[in-house]
């Protein structure tokens, strides 16, 4: 599904969430984007699918094992990419949508101030998708971000580059929780974060 967006530039961001929910209190809603220039695209496609092991259709930063993290770490520190991640807190956990808004309209922004073109966001559920694509409107229309920007939704288990986010974003939520952050302080470099509040 995408929207009716015009042209592109040469950089392609590709985008994945991650939410922290504790039992009590209020979390964050983190929102990760990675920017890849069109050249590599390919290139960085091949990179992400070569750590695949036998039978597994995709990679998910939460199901694998601590030598398995170390590795894709390793291996997307030395990626051709650069990421924005924008972290929303505190968070109401029964308010993620709007988390969520308030999030992806601060990234669409950093992402057209940095010249990205074409942006691939991770598919949900029709209804979640359609409130995705229904705030790009909105935010078009009200000229926060350009008609020029083209925005896609696709599958992390048909689109390797969604890969890349779901990565930034774990590392950053272990980072923020205190949990053990594998591979974090090398992505960090390549990372720049902003912090909204909700």
């Amino acid at each position: 599904m995408e929207d009716d967006g015009g042209g592109h530039t040469g950089w392609w961001a590709f985008v994945d969430e991650t939410i922290w929910a504790p039992p009590t209190g209020n979390g964050c809603y983190v929102l990760a984007a990675s920017i890849v220039a069109q050249a590599e695209v390919e290139p960085a496609r091949g990179m992400l699918l070569s750590l695949l092991l036998p039978r597994q259709r995709r990679l998910h930063w939460r199901d694998e094992s601590v030598p398995r993290k170390r590795k894709i770490a390793a291996t997307v520190t030395d990626a051709d990419a650069r990421h924005l991640v924008v972290v929303g807190q505190p968070m109401d956990q029964a308010k993620q949508e709007r988390a969520r808004r308030k999030c992806l309209e601060h990234l669409l922004y950093l992402l057209d101030d940095t010249g990205v073109g074409q942006v691939v966001l991770e598919a949900r559920t029709a209804r979640l998708d359609a409130r995705d694509l229904a705030l790009i409107e909105a935010l078009r229309g009200s000229r926060a971000i350009p008609g020029s920007m083209r925005v896609g939704l696709q599958r992390a288990a048909t689109e390797p580059l969604l890969w890349l986010p779901d990565v930034i974003a774990g590392c950053v939520r272990a980072e923020l929780t205190g949990a053990a952050a594998e591979g974090a302080p090398a992505i960090a470099a390549r990372t720049r974060r902003y912090e909204i509040g909700l």
